[in-house]
């Protein structure tokens, strides 16, 4: 383990099983997982560990009671009290998922053909699942799976700003999808060989750069040519927006013509109508809400010419002095300018006392600043980020999650942070 970029290691001891891969708590980075295997005294069995102090101490539970190893594991960026653990067993492949942090585990390899040995889950929480076979989508949290490719996979990468692009590897190189992995494309322009992929991360500050590791053929980088996007950040899923006020709609994009149309949908994305259009692309349009009032909202921003395009999570417009104008709801916003420049304000709302962890992290699930870590009453109280890091330093631009946990739930809001 690291504590300054990797500048001095320090070696975190496993005691009770050998670990093969880690994750670390998107919100808390006191507490790390592993996957890997033990021998229970007659065979290796699959096995899921949990640190709560960094690694000093873990809780070891088996995940199989027959031969097996655990290869892969993933976190809901959603809901990180839900991930899920992917290896092979004596008869085959094995996936399973936890929505209650690793304490109680369900076996959804379903449909699944191959040993598992890559996951991924998406901001919308859709999960790719790698094996040797080929690579399987699910769109309900793994109860349902559909084969997407046919090749080998041993890695999965997720565009964080725009996640319908995805990058896969394995076996015969590295392949890519501009569909949420519908279609694939090979790009081994510039490998070894086509080498056997093993690892695969995207910057998350340039989304167009992409990295490979292999199996003996050393890492590679390449700028992909695919940062042509739009990502809507405001409003925010689960926003409630009243008429009559005046809300700044917010986004980021690259490779547009300068303009853009901005539109919205009442019904859940079904039809659309024009807020304005031939808008100057400066990443902010300020908008007079208006009616009718519905629950299922949705903001899209596309080019001039169509493409690219993005949308907004689902939020509400009412009317003030409509029957529920105060809310009662768990909800966490993003109160001051985003993109920020300097401070971020956010506000959270509790229908009643609990304790709650407010933290920003990086779009890579690592911990950059804690907010709050305790007890708050009801109602709706407003925290501060000061742009810097839990260490004092100041956090490079680029896009950050500002994730709050309540004892039910799990709410994470978009922050673009410039400087």
């Amino acid at each position: 383990m690291s504590t300054d970029g990797g500048a001095v290691w320090n070696l975190v001891e496993i005691v009770g099983c050998y670990g093969n891969v880690m994750a670390i708590d998107p919100i808390d980075n006191e507490t790390l997982y592993i996957g890997g295997n033990r021998y229970n005294g007659s065979e290796f069995v699959m096995v899921f560990g949990r640190s709560e102090n960094q690694g000093q101490t873990w809780t070891i539970w088996d995940l199989s009671t027959e031969y097996g190893y655990t290869q892969t594991l993933a976190i809901d960026p959603l809901d990180p009290r839900i991930f899920y653990a992917g290896g092979y067993c004596a008869d085959g492949g094995r996936l399973l998922k936890t929505e209650n942090g690793g304490y109680d585990w369900t076996d959804i390899t379903g449909e699944l053909v191959g040993n598992v040995y890559a996951l991924a889950v998406d901001p919308v929480s859709t999960v790719y699942c790698g094996t040797n076979c080929g690579i399987y989508k699910s769109l309900n949290g793994g109860l349902d799976w559909e084969q997407k490719g046919n090749f080998s996979t041993t890695a999965i990468a997720i565009n964080p700003v725009t996640p319908n692009i995805l990058y896969a590897g394995g076996a015969s190189g590295v392949y890519v999808s501009e569909t949420s992995g519908d279609d694939w494309s090979e790009m081994n322009a510039g490998l070894v060989q086509a080498p056997e992929i093993t690892a695969l991360s995207i910057n998350p500050l340039r989304t167009d750069i992409v990295y490979c590791g292999s199996s003996g053929a050393g890492v590679f980088g390449v700028n992909t040519g695919l940062a042509e996007f739009v990502a809507v950040t405001i409003p925010p899923q689960g926003a409630m927006w009243w008429i009559g006020d005046n809300e700044q709609i917010q986004w980021l994009s690259a490779g547009t013509t300068g303009l853009v149309s901005i539109e919205i949908s009442r019904n859940g994305g079904v039809t659309w109508s024009t807020i304005d259009e031939n808008v100057n692309d400066q990443g902010t349009y300020v908008w007079t809400v208006v009616g009718p009032e519905s629950g299922e909202c949705v903001v899209r921003v596309s080019d001039a010419d169509g493409t690219p395009w993005g949308t907004s999570g689902t939020f509400s417009i009412q009317a003030l002095g409509a029957e529920d104008a105060v809310p009662q709801a768990f909800d966490l916003h993003i109160a001051s300018a985003n993109p920020a420049l300097g401070t971020v304000t956010v506000s959270c709302t509790l229908p009643y006392a609990e304790d709650v962890v407010i933290a920003i992290y990086d779009m890579t699930g690592g911990l950059v600043a804690r907010l709050h870590h305790g007890p708050l009453p009801a109602g709706t109280k407003q925290f501060h980020w000061s742009g810097n890091s839990s260490s004092g330093n100041p956090a490079a631009s680029g896009v950050y999650l500002c994730g709050v946990v309540a004892e039910e739930q799990v709410i994470n809001r978009p922050i673009v942070l410039l400087r």
